[in-house]
């Protein structure tokens, strides 16, 4: 199972519940719609809604995310997933 998650730059990254990763960066809407669709099987439909629902979750996701990641992974984990996300500038 996986979650699109929206950095605070705008953009998607999209996250794995199996791993507690990131697994991809930056994503523009189009961009995370169409790997949802060509890698998970998702109708056109379902990959909006999975985008819209990380709109909607807002901060809240990105929080959980980056807590999941920590808990499995340490923090020099999170703080990398924070910088390619646009959370942490170096």
């Amino acid at each position: 199972m996986w979650r699109f998650v929206q950095q605070t730059d705008g953009l998607f990254a999209r996250f794995s519940e199996v791993v507690d990763m990131v697994e991809d960066y930056s994503l523009s809407p189009d961009e995370a719609i169409e790997l949802a669709i060509i890698e998970d099987g998702l109708t056109p439909q379902q990959a909006y809604n999975r985008l819209n629902n990380a709109v909607e979750a807002g901060r809240d996701r990105l929080s959980w995310a980056l807590s999941r990641i920590e808990r499995k992974h340490g923090i020099l984990a999170r703080h990398e997933a924070e910088y390619r996300m646009g959370v942490l500038v170096a």
